[in-house]
């Protein structure tokens, strides 16, 4: 009787896809199936037959039953018991059927047991029941639980009927990888069926899942009827022969989905197929839904056939092909930020229709599936993280040949304070406050801000070949600009051209009152703000080029003002009233010349029609007379292309940044679906900025911070100045704002509240100096100083914040630099970078040195402290024989930045050539720091030699005796045991310990007896410290004659052990 080891079930399977070798196919062998009870031989036998099976190989588990051959099942294979399968490359099939095998499947798992399915060879797999022309049997039914680590599972073939299920779960089912997929036939099998109580599937990175391929219908990828299905993997429908394919998941109400993977839907030829599905009672009529969540990953749609080009969404699937929707209940609902909501809108059977989401402006967005008439209802989810942004939308339903039969409205929310211009739509679905203008006597006695509308919000109108934008001595990138005009025509009866004499655009009058508006109505800031613009309109059928060379503020072309995407889809888009008479429509100028040289200009009429006569009265489109000569007195409607690199944010025109204590401190941002803005610009006459970089702190802490540089509040001549900031979370969304004081002084502290219903996590605080103007007023800022914010969890006891101040000097940095405010008990952790050229020379920790260290922490901080970074020009390395792979690198470069050992000349440092007597004595005399004369007794030493006093001094000093008869020996290689006497009498020499060496037994080493007397002790200290070692045969080789490597890593291990 085989035993039960299910604590080790999931490992020994693991381990057997890398122990188990491959073993030869075998033919296909009928066996009886039935029920395994225990892992008792003969029940194996009896179900899987004598010899078609095996225990593993390996000596963990005797759990594994192995196949040896392809077998196929007489009747359903009912595991009754904890086992692992291993398919060891073959095939289980399941019966075939006379009559079709639906919900019969190959091998079922009962209630609380666990079959763990593997395959470790590869190409091994489980195979439902072909049901020949009826309903093809399922892969795998799971009853109790499925570990699923490899192999194939398929639904059984159901000719004209439906293919098997490639697994019906009813329990549990973990996929860790292989491959499911449902059977083909008539209409393709599910993937997976979830179904029943309560099942659960969970779907890792490497598993992938497929529904079968119909000739009618390709099934879903995954069906969930109950229970939940958690996929990190890959989800995909089948493919058809005719008509529709495969949605990628559907779902009934009691299932839920949390995605993390891909999901892909395929689309049919005659529609059908979505992403993620909702489905629809065909019985009862209801609509219901099941629960999405999409965290991560990416929902797709395969467009491969020949239909139009769908947007990937979470959208309804509605059930059979004689189900459909066409009108939507009169509603409006709204979704909201940050929160992934899906809100549901009402539709109704009609006709069929294609279903679309469209922004105000009537630009379509996308297009989310063709449905069928029917008679049922249906909600249909919206769902905001599609992508779009916040704003107001359409939904429409319009039949084959898109005429909108029905209209819904809904909305997105979103911040209403977002970084740059993030928030902000083009398509004159947004608009933005920007200058200020008096329209009743174009002076600027009583201005009101000018509302802009904006166009393109991701590009400026510098298109073309040539065309070109500029600050005023930078260029500007067009994908960095923003595209505006005027919503309203700022003056009536302005000239063109005064003198009627030309139609180009330069030297007109038309330029000049541009130039006047910009000059005069902008501020200073927002001035700086507008690029420039340079471009050469082409030229159509009906007007010629117009030319802007550097222009600030300019008309529109004819071109523009006829583009769909700026939001100019219809006549009545481009109409405008007078700014002081709202309810007065009025023409207004193009810059587009009718011929060159001419007498006319394009101009727009009160129904906005654009004027297309060249001569005398401009004739409109529909025959009506307008007057379009240049001294006319028409209409002014201004656009720019601004700078979005000057924005520092966006805020709602009216409550954006005036919400209710704002003006005091920090303040949530409040979320909605604002359509005009107003924008916070930099200003690059502030330099304002904060010491510190980091804090560490919890909700309801206050944080003090030292500033410099700011624009002092005197009540007066600047009464709207403040030291701002906000908080922003790591994807730039802005959670908090306000105004925290007006400074009195340039340089000062400012103390900042930090909310109290501030999550634990990481911010951004972003503090700055800003002239706050009020709502629709454009506001000025310095660039953001900001402080990286660690706020932890909040407790009923106050807490003591230190700081750490860090500084680093030339030629590196620290960070995080400048001061941090850490929490009584955190760490705070700081790293060193030396720049290229550098190194680090030392780290000071409270003035203390901790050597020239990369990083430190500073653990369980009670205190406040400092750290400070020094750094030190690197040494080049001006040896050509020395490269940074040789053992020696370090040792080499350590000597000659020292000063201890310089090269043989040539830029040579000749590692492996020896080291004589005279140049170790010279080396030992230049560390001693001895500047003494010695007299020289020697006789093989000149006089004036340059080693001369080097040689004297270590005789008179006991280092060196000599070599005998008053010989020094100069120029003899100097041997490992010689060096090490000297280094050992250096020592004795300098006061240095050399006690370390008196209990070191170097005998061990194979050439122990070739040491000389007089060198035991020396050897016994220098093996004993670490300054000489043996080589890699046990030998020390203290006869051999030392390199210079060997000296220079014996000098620096020297100074370094025996000196430090």
């Amino acid at each position: 009787m085989k035993t039960k080891r299910l604590s080790s079930l999931l490992i020994c399977a693991a381990l057997l896809l890398t122990l188990l070798p491959p073993v030869a196919l075998a033919a296909v062998v009928t066996v009886p199936g039935g029920t395994v009870s225990s892992l008792d031989q003969a029940v194996l036998d009896a179900a899987l037959g004598t010899g078609n099976w095996e225990w593993s190989a390996t000596a963990t588990t005797d759990d594994t039953v192995k196949l040896k051959a392809d077998l196929t099942l007489a009747a359903e294979l009912v595991v009754a018991t904890d086992m692992i399968l291993d398919l060891n490359g073959h095939v289980l099939s399941g019966a075939v059927g006379t009559y079709g095998n639906e919900d019969v499947p190959a091998l079922s798992v009962s209630s609380g047991y666990t079959l763990t399915l593997l395959d470790s060879v590869g190409a091994g797999g489980i195979t439902g029941g072909n049901g020949g022309d009826y309903s093809g049997g399922d892969g795998v039914a799971v009853y109790g639980t499925m570990n699923m680590l490899g192999g194939s599972v398929t639904g059984g073939s159901g000719g004209y009927a439906f293919g098997g299920d490639g697994v019906a779960v009813y329990g549990t089912m973990n996929m860790l990888g292989g491959s499911v997929t449902g059977g083909s036939g008539g209409s393709g099998g599910y993937g997976i069926l979830l179904y029943l109580s309560n099942p659960s599937a969970s779907i890792g990175p490497d598993a992938v899942i497929s529904g079968g391929d119909g000739s009618l219908q390709g099934g879903a990828g995954a069906y969930g009827k109950s229970g939940s299905i958690c996929n990190s993997g890959s989800i995909s429908g089948g493919a058809d022969a005719a008509s529709a394919l495969g949605s990628g998941v559907l779902l009934e109400p009691a299932c839920s989905l949390n995605n993390d993977g891909e999901i892909t839907g395929r689309y049919g030829v005659n529609g059908n197929g979505n992403t993620v599905c909702v489905y629809s009672d065909k019985a009862t009529g209801d609509g219901i839904t099941g629960t999405i969540s999409q965290t991560g990953g990416a929902i797709t749609l395969d467009t491969s056939t020949d239909r139009p080009s769908l947007s990937a969404a979470v959208f309804a699937d509605f059930g059979s092909a004689d189900l459909g929707y066409d009108a939507i209940q009169a509603q409006t609902v709204t979704v909201g930020y940050e929160s992934n909501l899906l809100a549901p809108v009402q539709i109704t059977p009609s006709s069929s229709a294609l279903f679309s989401v469209s922004s105000t402006a009537s630009d379509l967005i996308g297009q989310y599936g063709y449905i069928l008439p029917g008679s049922e209802s249906l909600s249909y989810l919206v769902a905001p993280d599609t992508g779009l942004a916040a704003g107001s939308y359409a939904l429409r339903f319009s039949d084959s040949m898109s005429q909108t039969v029905q209209t819904s409205s809904f909305s997105v929310a979103g911040p209403f304070i977002t970084l740059h211009t993030d928030g902000i739509s083009g398509g004159a679905s947004n608009w933005v406050y920007y200058g200020e203008y008096d329209a009743t006597n174009d002076s600027i006695d009583n201005p009101t801000p000018i509302l802009w509308r904006v166009l393109d919000a991701d590009a400026g109108n510098a298109t073309g070949t040539g065309d070109s934008l500029s600050d005023g001595s930078n260029p500007v990138d067009n994908e960095d600009a923003m595209f505006l005009l005027a919503e309203d025509i700022l003056a009536s009866y302005v000239d063109f051209d005064s003198n009627g004499l030309s139609n180009a655009w330069q030297g007109s009058d038309a330029q000049s009152w541009c130039i006047n508006l910009y000059s005069n109505h902008f501020d200073p800031v927002e001035q700086a703000a507008v690029a420039a613009t340079t471009k050469t309109d082409a030229a159509t059928d009906v007007f010629s080029s117009a030319v802007l060379s550097g222009d600030p503020l300019f008309f529109l072309s004819a071109e523009e003002a006829a583009n769909p995407s700026y939001g100019f889809l219809l006549d009545q888009d481009r109409i405008a009233s007078l700014l002081s008479s709202a309810s007065t429509p009025y023409l207004w100028w193009l810059r587009s010349p009718l011929g060159s040289p001419g007498d006319s200009v394009g101009a727009v009429d009160e129904t906005g029609n654009i004027f297309t006569e060249v001569f005398g009265d401009g004739v409109n489109d529909d025959g009506s007379v307008g007057d379009g000569t240049m001294d006319s007195h028409e209409g002014v409607r201004p656009a720019f292309n601004l700078n979005q690199n000057a924005v520092l944010f966006a805020s709602a025109a009216a409550g954006g940044k005036s919400a209710a204590g704002m003006e005091s401190g920090l303040t949530t941002v409040l979320t909605g679906t604002s359509m005009a803005w107003k924008l916070t610009l930099l200003d690059t006459g502030r330099s304002f900025d904060v010491s510190e970089t980091a804090a560490t702190l919890t909700p309801g802490d206050t944080v003090t911070l030292h500033y410099t540089g700011a624009t002092v509040y005197d009540g007066a001549t600047a009464p709207s100045e403040y030291i701002s900031a906000m908080i922003v979370k790591s994807d730039g969304n802005i959670l908090y704002y306000g105004r925290i004081a007006q400074p009195t002084g340039t340089n000062g502290t400012v103390n900042i509240s930090i909310p109290s219903g501030l999550a634990e996590g990481n911010y951004s605080l972003k503090v700055f100096s800003e002239q706050y103007n009020g709502d629709y007023e454009t506001d000025y800022a310095s660039a953001f100083s900001a402080v990286d914010l660690t706020v932890n969890p909040a407790f009923s006891v106050s807490v003591t914040h230190y700081t750490i101040t860090a500084t680093a000097g030339a030629g590196g940095s620290i960070s995080p630099s400048g001061r941090a405010s850490v929490a009584y008990g955190n760490d705070k952790t700081y790293a060193i970078v030396a720049e290229e050229g550098y190194k680090i020379e030392d780290v000071l920790v409270d003035g203390v040195s901790v050597g020239a260290v990369s990083g430190y922490t500073f653990e369980n901080v009670k205190k406040a402290h400092t750290i400070t970074a020094s750094f030190t020009k690197a040494i080049v390395n001006p040896f050509t024989d020395v490269t940074a792979d040789d053992w020696f690198y370090e040792n080499v470069l350590y000597v000659y930045e020292n000063g201890l050992m310089k090269g043989t000349g040539g830029g040579m440092f000749a590692p492996n050539s020896t080291l004589t007597r005279g140049m170790f004595v010279a080396i030992l005399y230049r560390m001693s720091g001895d500047t003494g004369s010695y007299t020289n007794t020697f006789s093989d030493v000149p006089s004036g030699a340059w080693y001369e006093n080097s040689a004297a001094w270590a005789y008179e000093n006991d280092i060196t005796g000599g070599i005998g008869n008053d010989l020094f020996g100069p120029g003899i290689a100097i041997t490992r045991e010689q060096l090490a006497v000297m280094l050992y009498r250096y020592a004795q020499y300098m006061g240095y310990d050399v006690s370390v060496g008196e209990d070191t037994n170097i005998l061990s080493y194979n050439d122990a007896f070739d040491i000389s007397d007089y060198a035991y002790s020396a050897l016994q200290w220098a093996c004993g410290s670490g300054i000489i070692n043996g080589d890699d045969n046990g030998n020390l080789n203290p006869q051999s004659s030392a390199t210079r490597a060997e000296a220079a890593a014996m000098l620096q291990r020297f100074i370094e052990i025996a000196i430090s």
